[in-house]
């Protein structure tokens, strides 16, 4: 879904999306997100043609670099490969990492390229190309402002205020063609940007904490070990807080920023702090005995390797085709006709591209819009879904996915790939 606007720029030319319907030049002019990520996807598309293995295996590229340069910032920095591998198996394994890495989003481009800013600072101290990658990585994701003053904050403290500025003035040099950009429609960056930021900002206090708690239970609630593994190196870290300043720092703004500053229940955002966790981890990792990692840290991976990466194995394999919309896409085609406005779900994109309609996500039904309407009968927010008296139901689409019986005991079944479609009464089918 958050590739319409590539698709649209490889294939029409107009960088914009029907996502969100006629409104605030969203089909017109595109600043719902930075424009980094679409932008690479355009190119994708344009180059590999549009398809579902084409939006998803860029973000599985750019996550496999995110873990190779994380454990060479690592290595560089301790000299020990078994601490860079510790960390890049942690990263590799994190149920988060790899939720994000599938599903087409930007974050794992913005990792890579936080990544390659901390290498450049702290390897090559190079302040200035430093900031140029941290700036890449920002117009791909808004989020990396935590990373950024983390990171301005770090180098104030150890290097002094001229190598801050030179830092910042390096951010700014992605940052230029994107301000261009916004002046030219800055109505349209101020409805969409700037109210999608609004949105995601969420103050409080005791209730920010306990909403954040929940946020990591909920996004590691099938890999606890993971967490305890942070819990140890934060604990080591603490005892000794000045030799692990740096990396207390970076983890600790960006925790520090989710908690207080954003809203709960969406976004990836526990990847960001992270970051700064897992080169803590790998610091201090290289201090711990080797009876230890091999007899508890080695164990806990491979347990939790096994349940992440060896459970999403086994779905890709035995429900391939239930995941890649197939289902959906081969009825869909027989009900959407060519250039059909369809409002549905995001979880229908694909299979509405695919037969050649548009989809819009938000916003009322409009009959005279849409010819189609999708709904999904068990989303959370079915209640808020009217469906006007114009429209008659066609059929129930795609199927129920059993989850492996691992997971049966928490979630057993996954009804977002099984729809109901809808079509205006005076059309018929």
């Amino acid at each position: 879904m958050l590739c319409d606007v590539a698709k649209n720029l490889a294939f029409e030319g107009r960088f914009g999306t029907d996502v969100f319907g006629n409104v605030s030049g969203f089909p017109h002019a595109y600043y719902w997100q930075p424009p980094l990520y679409p932008l690479i996807m355009a190119g994708v598309y344009r180059v590999a043609g549009f398809g579902m293995l084409q939006t998803r295996i860029p973000g599985l590229i750019f996550g496999a670099m995110a873990i190779f340069l994380l454990m060479l910032l690592i290595y560089r920095l301790t000299g020990d490969m078994s601490s860079a591998f510790v960390a890049g198996s942690i990263l590799l394994i994190d149920p988060v990492f790899i939720q994000t890495s599938r599903a087409g989003r930007m974050d794992t481009l913005a990792i890579m390229l936080i990544l390659l800013g901390l290498y450049m600072l702290i390897v090559k101290k190079r302040e200035f190309v430093s900031g140029v990658f941290i700036g890449l990585a920002g117009i791909t994701h808004p989020i990396v402002i935590e990373v950024f003053l983390a990171i301005v904050l770090l180098i104030f403290i150890k290097e002094g205020f001229v190598k801050t500025v030179r830092f910042i003035s390096g951010t700014f040099i992605p940052l230029i063609p994107w301000i261009i950009y916004i002046l030219i429609h800055p109505d349209y960056f101020s409805s969409q940007f700037l109210m999608h930021g609004i949105y995601h900002i969420k103050a409080g206090f005791f209730s920010s904490i306990l909403g954040e708690l929940k946020r990591y239970i909920h996004a590691y609630r099938y890999a606890p070990l993971i967490p305890l593994i942070y819990l140890m190196v934060i604990i080591t870290a603490l005892k000794n807080p000045l030799k692990y300043l740096s990396y207390i720092i970076l983890f600790s703004i960006p925790l520090i920023f989710n908690t207080f500053l954003m809203v709960k229940g969406m976004g990836y955002y526990t990847l960001y702090p992270e970051l700064g966790c897992l080169l803590l981890t790998g610091f201090v990792v290289k201090e711990w005995n080797r009876k230890i990692i091999k007899k508890v840290v080695l164990p806990v991976l491979i347990l939790t390797g096994l349940f992440t990466m060896g459970s999403r194995l086994y779905i890709t394999i035995s429900q391939w085709h239930e995941r890649d919309y197939t289902l959906i896409f081969s009825e869909l085609k027989d009900i959407i006709k060519l250039g059909d406005y369809v409002w549905g779900p995001g979880e229908a994109w694909y299979g509405v591209i695919e037969a050649g309609g548009r989809l819009q996500i938000t916003g009322d039904i409009d009959p005279e819009r849409h010819r189609v309407v999708i709904v999904n009968p068990w989303a959370y927010d079915i209640e808020d879904v009217y469906i006007p008296p114009e429209y008659r139901f066609v059929r129930r689409i795609g199927s129920a996915i059993q989850y492996p019986r691992l997971y049966l005991i928490l979630n057993p079944e996954n009804r977002m790939y099984l729809m109901d479609v809808y079509t205006r009464s005076r059309d018929g089918v």
